[in-house]
């Protein structure tokens, strides 16, 4: 269960407690909210999560200000507690797990044997497509719409980069295997908007 819902009445009422409690993506979780649980004849406490991520999502600066926003696990470990750290990934390509490695793992954390073989794609002969790229689109210039806004040259830029890798490589990708991520509502309605005018999808994944 989440750690609010663990707060209800029906756990209140059960007849046995639970004497281990497991809490995933801890670091994500304000300090109160990871207590809840604990009330119910908790034992040993198993926190898993890493700090070097998101923490947890705080609204309001007078909170933050005041730390609120630390977790459990994060006060813990600056506490001098033992954490053990999992020093493999076995998830991204080595090219794009090298940033973070060193930023913000120290060179702690390692790439599992063979990942750059089994992650590798076709594509990845191309520089443009690469598994890590960072493409400076120097010209775009962000416009207001409907209380958000758009940026035209990268919008055309993301479609021109789906409509290459879904022409070039048809047989391995589809435009709703693509995720793009924007932060903006009105960016995310243009670039829908164009994928389905040129490519005639009704979306894709988008966030």
């Amino acid at each position: 269960t989440t750690l609010s819902c663990a707060g209800y009445a029906m756990f209140s009422q059960l007849k046995v407690g639970f004497d281990t409690v497991l809490i995933d993506e801890a670091a994500q979780a304000v300090e109160a909210s990871t207590l809840i649980p604990l009330k119910y004849g908790c034992r040993r406490l198993i926190l898993i999560g890493d700090p070097e991520q998101l923490p947890a999502t705080v609204f309001s600066q007078v909170a933050t200000q005041h730390n609120y926003e630390q977790s459990l696990f994060h006060r813990l470990q600056q506490g001098g507690q033992r954490v053990t750290m999992l020093t493999t990934q076995y998830r991204m390509h080595p090219y794009i797990s090298k940033f973070p490695a060193h930023r913000f793992y120290q060179g702690a954390l390692h790439d599992a044997p063979g990942l750059e073989v089994s992650r590798a794609c076709e594509w990845h002969k191309f520089h443009a497509f690469a598994p890590y790229v960072v493409y400076n689109v120097e010209d775009g210039k962000a416009t207001e719409a409907h209380s958000s806004w758009i940026n035209e040259t990268e919008a055309l830029l993301a479609l021109h980069i789906v409509r290459h890798l879904t022409t070039h490589y048809a047989d391995r990708i589809t435009p709703q295997s693509i995720g793009i991520v924007t932060p903006y509502n009105g960016q995310v309605r243009h670039i829908r908007k164009l994928l389905k005018e040129e490519l005639g999808e009704p979306g894709g994944n988008f966030e």
